[in-house]
């Protein structure tokens, strides 16, 4: 019990925690794939590359829980829908990270639409709020992020994802910038067959860092999935996915070469 608390405070100290207010981190299939979703198209698109609800059509509902390091201070709880209208994608998002003596939350709202039958270009904006019960201080930030998809040839997209590019932050002290960065990434897929990506990430537009992932579809019911990223600090990750009719459950499970294992659980609904 104590050392939790210890590394909870130590990521609050030293900046670490800015990993969990990027809730998009931690869906369970990005999770799997070491972050190397850039080019995909799913209910979590809205807060992973908003470009990819321009090739998603469904109407769906999702919930999403994630454990970093298996310490429940880190955790962050989401909820996300899909709704399809006349004129592109609409995705709603709430998020809940942190405990009762650190908290934040996120409202986003994206917006997907296919441009032509090879472009797909998104948008969100996301209004954060931050609390710290102890002192009772209180701090809310607006982020955005912008993002395009393209299909040159069939099976093959190129991807690309600016957020929150003016640097927005809570700017009570430094070190509480929200997370901004530009990620480009390429794949190759067949759809309910396999998935081959990989993702080169600029984390505050300066930090280099390379990812890589693969997806693939044992049976219509079963999905394995691998991933590594490098060279920040090494780490490597892999979950299944099972799709019953109109649900799918994805678990994800990353283990960090430093600060050890962590996990996601997310369960998707579609609707329509």
């Amino acid at each position: 019990m104590q050392f939790r608390y210890i590394l909870f405070f130590h990521f609050l100290i030293y900046g670490i925690s800015a990993y969990p207010q990027d809730i998009n981190l931690f869906h369970a299939r990005k999770l799997s794939l070491s972050g190397s979703d850039v080019t995909c198209s799913d209910t979590w698109s809205g807060i992973s590359n908003p470009a990819g609800l321009g090739m998603y059509s469904s109407f769906d509902a999702g919930i999403s829980y994630n454990n970093r390091f298996f310490v429940s201070e880190l955790s962050t709880r989401t909820i996300v829908s899909t709704i399809p209208t006349d004129y592109g994608i609409i995705s709603p998002m709430f998020s809940y990270y942190g405990g009762e003596l650190y908290n934040e939350s996120q409202f986003c709202l994206a917006y997907g639409k296919l441009l032509s039958n090879w472009l797909a270009m998104g948008v969100h904006i996301a209004y954060h709020t931050q609390a710290i019960e102890t002192t009772g201080e209180r701090a809310s930030a607006i982020t955005g992020r912008i993002g395009i998809i393209a299909i040159p040839l069939e099976g093959l997209r190129i991807g690309l994802d600016v957020k929150n590019p003016t640097g927005s932050a809570y700017g009570r002290f430094e070190g509480e910038e929200l997370p901004s960065g530009l990620h480009l990434g390429i794949s190759c897929s067949e759809e309910h067959n396999y998935l081959l990506a990989v993702q080169a990430n600029w984390n505050d537009f300066n930090t280099f860092s390379c990812s890589m992932g693969a997806e693939y579809y044992i049976t219509s019911y079963l999905i394995v999935r691998a991933g590594l990223k490098y060279p920040s600090v090494l780490s490597y990750s892999f979950g299944p996915g099972f799709i019953l009719r109109k649900c799918t459950v994805d678990l994800g499970f990353e283990y960090h070469a430093v600060l050890g294992l962590s996990s996601a659980c997310t369960m998707c609904y579609k609707i329509k």
